[in-house]
C-alpha cells in the first residue's frame, strides 16, 4: 500500500534573510485554486508568518479600491520608523510593500495590514498566489 507524500513544505525568509517555517510547517494552510500553499513568509515586525487575512473575501469595484503610490509607501516607512523598526537589511529599495488583505479585495492602508518584504518573494510568491485565488 503507498503512502502519499507529505504536502511540500513552503519556505520563508526571516528578517535577515534566513529561509525558516512558518504556518504551512503546522499543516494550517490556506490553497488557492491552483492547489498552492499561501506563501509562508515571516512578518519582521512579529518573527511570526504573514497570515491569511480570511475567509470569504470578494473583490471590490476598481473604483472603490483605495490607491497605492509612491506617497503612500513613503507614509508607510515613516511610521515604521516612528513606530521604532529599523531599516529591512539593504535597504527599502529592494522590498515592496504588501498588502495582506490585497487593495483587490477592499484593503486598506492601515500600518497592520503593510507589511515590507523582499520584492521577489513579493512578486513571485503572493503576486503569484492571488492570481488563483
Amino acid at each position: 500500500r503507498a503512502v502519499p507524500a507529505p504536502p511540500p513544505v513552503v519556505g520563508s525568509l526571516s528578517p535577515d534573510g534566513a529561509v525558516g517555517l512558518g504556518s504551512a510547517a503546522s499543516g494550517a494552510t490556506k490553497l488557492n485554486r491552483a492547489g498552492q500553499a499561501y506563501p509562508d513568509v515571516i512578518d519582521p515586525r512579529t518573527g511570526s508568518s504573514i497570515h491569511f487575512p480570511g475567509e470569504g473575501l470578494t473583490k471590490v469595484p476598481t473604483s472603490q479600491r483605495v490607491t497605492w503610490g509612491s506617497k503612500d509607501r513613503g507614509a508607510f516607512i515613516k511610521e515604521w520608523y516612528d513606530r521604532g523598526y529599523s531599516t529591512p537589511e539593504g535597504g527599502w529599495s529592494g522590498y515592496d510593500i504588501h498588502h495582506i488583505r490585497p487593495r483587490e479585495y477592499g484593503g486598506t492602508h492601515d500600518f497592520d495590514n503593510l507589511v515590507p518584504i523582499p520584492r521577489d518573494v513579493h512578486q513571485e510568491q503572493f503576486t503569484s498566489w492571488w492570481r488563483s485565488y
